[in-house]
């Protein structure tokens, strides 16, 4: 009996060669990975920070409506409770409005009268990761954010 001779060189490299294949397996998952890591935590910054700004507009609508006196100057208090607990600091004072005895409209247009003390914080987001995608309009990259809380008073 005859044993079929065996081939080697190039057919046989090409038929039964698996060597890199899990290297660049590896590849093509970490990268995904690494991009999916990194959005969520900038995802996260992003609501995080979101977060803050309202906190600051509450707390300072109360304070002035209160008349407290660390609202004696109702931007430098803002922006006092946005450097405490956020980790951009980048508010100014010329972003926060405080109108005295104003009227409350909320977001989906309902008015509510009186006397109220409305805080308005406008503020800019620059995201890391977002800003070279298309989704920087929705999640972030320089699109300015405006938050408004209203305090009877």
């Amino acid at each position: 009996m005859m044993w079929a001779p065996r081939h080697s060189g190039p057919a046989r490299r090409r038929r039964g060669g698996r060597a890199g294949t899990s290297t660049i397996e590896f590849a093509l998952v970490a990268a995904t990975l690494l991009i999916t890591c990194v959005g969520t935590v900038d995802l996260g910054l992003l609501l995080w920070s979101q977060e803050v700004l309202e906190l600051a507009a509450t707390d300072t609508a109360r304070c002035v409506a209160l008349g407290a006196s660390p609202c004696s100057n109702p931007q430098s208090y803002a922006v006092g409770i946005v450097t405490q607990y956020s980790f951009t600091n980048a508010l100014t004072a010329s972003n926060v409005w405080v109108q005295s005895n104003a009227t409350c409209t909320s977001t989906n247009g309902h008015v509510t009268t009186g006397t109220y003390t409305v805080v308005t914080i406008t503020d800019a987001f620059w995201s890391t990761f977002f800003a070279f995608e298309p989704a920087a309009v929705v999640l972030g990259g320089s699109t300015p954010r405006t938050v408004t809380a209203c305090y009877p008073g």
